[in-house]
């Protein structure tokens, strides 16, 4: 019974890391779109600010891929732990 009760708390805390993470991912897109844009309206800009830019994106897009790969992960032992119980 406890080994059960801590599968629960597991689990509930996997969902809880999920829900977080849902809403994480989608500012750090938000916020790449307007870099992309303030990239894409700044021809006139030195190369300098625009490789700034470009780093930024860069710095977001891997910190956006590391969310969903932990997203995923939590998703593959969520379904493990559920299918156990």
């Amino acid at each position: 019974k406890e080994k059960r009760v801590e599968r629960r708390n597991a689990i509930k805390k996997m969902k809880r890391e999920m829900s977080n993470l849902e809403p994480a991912i989608e500012k750090l897109k938000a916020k790449a779109v307007k870099l992309q844009e303030e990239l894409d309206n700044s021809p006139a800009e030195g190369w300098t600010v625009l490789a700034e830019l470009t780093e930024k994106i860069q710095g977001i897009n891997d910190e956006i891929d590391e969310k969903e790969m932990r997203w995923l992960e939590l998703a593959e032992e969520l379904e493990t732990e559920e299918a156990e119980e």
